[in-house]
């Protein structure tokens, strides 16, 4: 369940980032065209350059008329006005970024004074660095330029120069990313972890199934043995036991260790039930009377007649020997 719930929160997020880069799909530069007559040279100059860039909100569509400054140029305080004549035509409204105050306060306030079109410059130590607005709430054209182009607008307003300005729609660049894109991508993206998800619970589901099923197998192999085991005939031998060849094929429990019978218990027992003994012993006088050893060998040899079930074994009792140079050279003779 853990890891359901970390797939479904990832597939919540790439979601919510989805609809946030859909509403940012794509963004307008503006071409502005600005003419003025110079004081100094008495002509007319006019520059156009692609220098703005529209807000998100702002609709886009080309507007054209003077230029005014606000006063105060941030257009954050309540009484914002234009020093501009009475019943004039559509115009334009110069305001600087900052202050404190939000896009969406300063289109409004602009659009409140009647203006067309706010273009909005950066504040200082941006350059000529451009962002695209955010201002919800707002029906007029709105853009950016930056802070070197609108300071020098600035310079001229102040110094008595009109300005007149037409804003034309530029570039329209998307994003990598399209309504579209978004859509399918969260799609597949959904499909891949629901079916990676099932998989997982399959394979556990599975697995779990197998143990279960070695597990009762181990049980019933576990009952099988016990119960052959409790249906086997069990005897305890004790030492001394008689036994036949037939109870020698049944399964039996011994309560004492056995071990081979020593040599002169095998020759006995076999003495008995008519087993034949070849034995040899070599004596000689020379070697007793010496206190030396005698060496005795017993060697059993089993008839062809004789059947014996078990182990045939071959007993042979050595004495220690003793090094007799007498008994030596004699054997040797």
């Amino acid at each position: 369940m853990g890891l359901c719930c970390r797939w479904l929160l990832a597939v919540w997020c790439v979601q919510v980032c989805s609809s946030g880069a859909a509403q940012v799909s794509g963004f307008s530069t503006a071409y502005i065209n600005v003419s003025f007559v110079s004081p100094d040279y008495n002509r007319t100059i006019w520059r156009r350059e692609e220098m703005g860039l529209y807000g998100i909100e702002s609709p886009t569509y080309p507007v054209t008329g003077p230029v005014y400054l606000a006063d105060p140029i941030h257009a954050c305080a309540n009484d914002t006005k234009f020093d501009r004549p009475a019943g004039s035509a559509p115009w334009i409204a110069l305001v600087q970024r900052g202050n404190g105050c939000t896009f969406t306060y300063k289109i409004n306030a602009v659009a409140r004074n009647g203006a067309s079109a706010a273009v909005i410059f950066n504040d200082y130590g941006t350059d000529n660095l451009v962002i695209q607005m955010s201002h919800p709430g707002t029906s007029i054209v709105a853009l950016m330029i930056g802070n070197t182009r609108g300071m020098n607008l600035v310079k001229l307003l102040q110094n008595g120069v009109s300005i007149s300005m037409t804003i034309e729609v530029g570039l329209q660049r998307g994003l990598w990313m399209s309504h579209y894109s978004v859509l399918f991508i969260s799609i597949s993206f959904f499909i891949i972890t629901t079916a990676t998800v099932c998989y997982f619970i399959f394979y556990f589901a599975q697995r779990l199934n197998n143990i279960r099923q070695r597990n009762q197998k181990q049980k019933q192999m576990k009952a099988k043995a016990k119960k052959a085991i409790g249906q086997l005939k069990i005897r305890t031998l004790q030492q001394g036991d008689q036994t036949d060849v037939e109870e020698q094929h049944m399964s039996t429990v011994a309560s004492d260790l056995h071990s081979f019978p020593s040599s002169t218990e095998f020759l006995h027992t076999h003495t008995n039930s008519n087993t034949h003994l070849n034995s040899e012993s070599y004596t000689h006088s020379d070697a007793a009377s010496s206190g030396h050893e005698s060496v005795h060998a017993v060697e059993q040899l089993g008839p062809a007649e004789h059947t014996h079930y078990g182990f045939e074994a071959v007993c042979v009792e050595m004495q220690p020997h003793y090094d007799n140079p007498a008994f030596e050279n004699e054997t040797r003779s």
